[in-house]
């Protein structure tokens, strides 16, 4: 982050919990040079990153299906034929890579390329 003007201190000083991890989240993404689900227009080809918020399994289709929050919003990420993903646990960073969809007003990935981050 370098030096940082005090009026930008003072502004991250007050925000509140939730606020200020979805400021980090962001800054992250773009520091590593991934686009943001915020400026990412359906259709579109992304690179994301964010924060694994769940991970659920519908058995009846046959899909995993994970939330993540980049910090600017949450996205679907859905692996059509898979149980699970053992590496794939809410709290764990990742970056993901695919085509952006909008399924009822919900941006969604299907079968995206992923990489588990260190965080």
């Amino acid at each position: 982050m370098g030096h940082q003007p005090l009026s930008e201190k003072l502004r991250r000083f007050f925000l509140t919990a939730e606020e200020l991890e979805a400021t980090e989240l962001r800054e992250s993404a773009e520091d590593s040079g991934c686009q943001t689900l915020a400026d990412s227009p359906p259709r579109s080809v992304v690179r994301l990153q964010g924060t694994v918020t769940s991970v659920t399994s519908d058995a009846d289709n046959g899909w995993l299906e994970a939330e993540m929050n980049d910090g600017t919003g949450t996205l679907r990420l859905i692996w059509m034929g898979r149980d699970r993903l053992s590496c794939l646990l809410p709290g764990r960073h990742i970056r993901v890579t695919g085509r952006l969809a909008a399924v009822e007003g919900h941006p969604v990935i299907y079968n995206p390329d992923y990489e588990i981050l260190r965080g």
